[in-house]
């Protein structure tokens, strides 16, 4: 199972979503869920401003309050909630040799592709 760290590493999630976790949650960058410019509301998940999909519920919050549907698949993001989200630390393993080198042979109509497309860049000819 994921640790709190790992959940909220590049993506954006309610505190509802991370339960259990108010230690994490601390350390964590938060934002409203909605952001409002000129009267209109932007879903900060999923960056759409459509009113058609910011439906009106009944809220815990006690305010007139909407979520957003365009996002709904994500987890439920009302108004009134917050966002949390910790930075990718981005600690990728390094390789001591390189990786990406092929060691095939390409067949006949491989190889003519492949000289066609060369002579092409090379050339910045446009087919």
């Amino acid at each position: 199972m994921e640790s709190g760290k790992d959940v909220l590493y590049g993506r954006e999630i309610t505190r509802k979503e991370l339960q259990g976790e108010e230690e994490t949650l601390e350390k964590a960058f938060q934002k409203s869920a909605f952001l409002i410019e000129q009267n209109v509301f932007t879903c900060r998940r999923c960056g759409t401003s459509d009113p058609r999909q910011q439906v009106q519920s009944p809220c815990s919050c006690g305010e007139t309050c909407f979520y957003c549907v365009a996002c709904l698949n994500m987890g439920k993001v009302k108004k009134c909630s917050m966002l949390y989200s910790l930075a990718e630390p981005n600690e990728f393993p390094l390789f001591s040799k390189d990786c990406l080198q092929w060691k095939g042979v390409l067949s006949l109509e491989q190889a003519r592709a492949s000289h066609d497309i060369v002579t092409t860049v090379l050339e910045k000819k446009l087919v």
